[in-house]
């Protein structure tokens, strides 16, 4: 996926990763993911490609070892 599909912004990015540095995996890392991805829901787009792209950060920050993607 190119930056120009992403439908989470980098600031939004940014503070899921400060979540995931400060807690790690756990419950407030996961209460941030749904707020963030409320927020980028109301913004509209695809939810697949949300839904992906959120699966795909969880990964990169190591919350998960693996996405499932849709």
């Amino acid at each position: 996926m190119d930056h120009s599909d992403m439908q989470v912004s980098d600031l939004l990015v940014l503070e899921l990763q400060g979540f995931h540095d400060a807690y790690g995996s756990g419950p407030d890392f996961w209460d941030a993911y749904q707020r963030i991805m409320g927020v980028a829901a109301q913004a509209g787009g695809n939810m697949i490609n949300l839904a992906n792209e959120m699966a795909s950060l969880a990964q990169r920050f190591g919350a998960i070892d693996r996405a499932q993607l849709l």
